[in-house]
């Protein structure tokens, strides 16, 4: 296998690509611009504006996305069209920041503060399911950036960043 690259420079923060034929093909972030990248037919990029932050994409089962915005989640339809599903908490310190899926579709973000981030402590870890039903798992957690989950989803383990290194802690 041989990567190549297939589009100039063109993301400020650029994360998370995710290759879905529901929504045709290859979708990223530009986090800190707040945009949604899409790569379509003959190379052409779409970018599409979410909010202050664009901190992760994961296709849905009805086509469209679920993303994590900047203190919360928002659902985007298949025809375009999004929902903001409104703030997860009000401190405008901390930002969402990383995401993934479980075994059963439902969303996962977990969220750093915009400074300080290994000393701040009042990061979240929070979920989206297929529904708009939204739940936060206060944690005091630093910076996450990766998780893990068990099959039966009995314990999730999130990746956290900290000054002395990496922790994994189970939520």
């Amino acid at each position: 296998m041989r990567a190549e690259q297939v589009t100039d420079p063109l993301a400020y923060h650029g994360e998370g690509p995710v290759w879905s034929e529901r929504w045709g093909g290859l979708r990223w972030v530009d986090m800190l611009a707040g945009d949604v990248l899409s790569l379509v037919a003959q190379g052409t990029i779409v970018r599409s504006h979410v909010g202050n932050i664009a901190a992760a994409i994961r296709p849905r089962r009805q086509g469209g996305a679920v993303i994590g915005v900047e203190r919360g989640f928002a659902l985007e339809e298949a025809d375009g069209s999004l929902t903001h599903l409104g703030e997860l908490w009000s401190d405008t310190n901390v930002r969402m920041n990383e995401g993934g899926c479980d075994p059963d579709g439902r969303f996962y973000c977990g969220s750093m503060a915009y400074t300080g981030i290994y000393t701040h402590l009042g990061g979240w870890f929070s979920r989206a399911t297929h529904d708009g039903t939204e739940m936060m798992y206060p944690n005091n957690l630093r910076m996450c950036k990766f998780f893990t989950s068990t099959g039966n989803l009995q314990r999730i383990n999130v990746l956290t960043l900290h000054s002395a290194g990496r922790n994994f802690e189970q939520i």
